[in-house]
């Protein structure tokens, strides 16, 4: 999760809190140097990158880690790989929903329809991550039960922390650009 960095960031971050961007790193156990961020940029489609890690660090990112299973794993990854395979572009329409309260967009969007990337038309970094983690987790995991219940056109980054904290913990963002996860109390300015 990343604090805002650019000016645009700090108007976002007055509607969505001090959190405005999320990525998703699967770690590759046999070499996590080559682990690979996958996000949603504006402007860009969703894609996945293995250089945009470097600009992890603890004062401008907060990194929660996620135990998974290796099936778990390589459903989450390949389900990754298919969103950057089906090129989805950037989601304005609820980015700018956003600055309604979520109980009022909520009502005004529904779900996804269906969370295949080939129907997909749209996504925002957070958005992604939820689909993604539905799309990976077993069932039968109790964060599964939480992503499950929430709209994934609502949930916001910092939102979205909230969900993820209670069945992760806090690692430090400059050993995660290497795949090492480095435990680090959460500081008090989150």
């Amino acid at each position: 999760f990343r604090r805002p960095i650019f000016y645009s960031d700090t108007l976002v971050s007055l509607r969505a809190g001090p959190l405005v961007h999320v990525e998703i790193m699967p770690i590759e156990v046999d070499n996590p140097h080559n682990s690979i961020s996958y996000t949603s940029y504006i402007g860009c489609p969703f894609s996945m990158s293995i250089s945009m890690k470097r600009t992890y660090d603890n004062t401008s990112c907060v990194a929660v880690a996620l135990e998974v299973s290796q099936e778990e794993k390589e459903r989450l990854t390949s389900y990754l790989h298919d969103l950057c395979e089906a090129n989805i572009p950037y989601n304005y329409v609820d980015t700018a929903m956003m600055v309604l309260p979520t109980s009022v967009h909520g009502c005004l969007s529904d779900d996804v329809s269906s969370e295949d990337p080939v129907h997909l038309t749209a996504l925002f970094c957070s958005q992604a991550v939820v689909l993604a983690l539905r799309n990976g987790l077993n069932e039968q995991r109790d964060l599964y039960e939480v992503l499950a219940a929430v709209n994934s056109r609502v949930v916001l980054p910092y939102t979205l922390f909230h969900l993820l904290r209670p069945y992760g913990r806090t690692v430090c963002c400059h050993a995660l650009r290497t795949g090492t996860l480095v435990p680090l109390p959460l500081g008090a300015n989150i």
